[in-house]
């Protein structure tokens, strides 16, 4: 069952955990930092992040930077594509990020290995889980979907427009 957590209960999770494995579209500020601490402490950590940013060449050499940091500190760390999920699993904890692990973001945590197996990482694969909850919506549920970005031509907004041509009303939340 997924519980709710924060970046800084991950932050603080960290320093004690002996393997962290963390995927990423992007890493900054107090999760790496907190991350070199572990690798130098004689942790196991890997981190791969998104190698080809889209649309955003800046952010591929921030990427190539934070890559080349967490390295020297002793990480193996890695770039790949595509990467878009948000997820640090640290001794078999797996924590869910929407964002980028910034201060304030809504984190999710699932402590048990046979149900962390069932939630899907792969962004197609989550389109589509969260596009058959969607479609399985009765008019007595409240249909509250949260995104960071929000396009037409997906799974998600596909199950959106079906459910409300029959008449359901579900809200979209974007973020600004």
């Amino acid at each position: 069952m997924l519980h709710l957590s924060s970046t800084a209960e991950v932050i603080a999770r960290i320093p004690s955990a002996k393997q962290i494995d963390v995927t990423a579209y992007t890493l900054h500020g107090p999760i790496c930092a907190a991350l070199e601490r572990a690798a130098g402490q004689g942790a196991q950590v890997t981190v791969e992040l998104e190698r080809d940013p889209y649309d955003s060449p800046g952010l591929g050499r921030e990427n190539r930077r934070v890559v080349q940091r967490l390295a020297e500190a002793g990480v193996d760390a890695r770039l790949d594509h595509p990467v878009h999920a948000k997820e640090i699993v640290a001794d078999g904890t797996l924590y869910l990020d929407g964002k980028n692990w910034h201060e304030g973001d809504l984190v999710l945590r699932e402590d048990d290995p046979a149900d962390r197996a069932t939630i899907a990482t792969i962004k197609h694969e989550a389109l589509a889980q969260e596009a058959a909850l969607l479609r399985g919506a009765q008019p007595s549920d409240d249909l509250v979907v949260e995104s960071e970005s929000f396009g037409r031509y997906n799974a998600v907004y596909s199950a959106l427009e079906r459910a409300a041509r029959a008449g359901l009303t579900p809200r979209v939340l974007v973020a600004a």
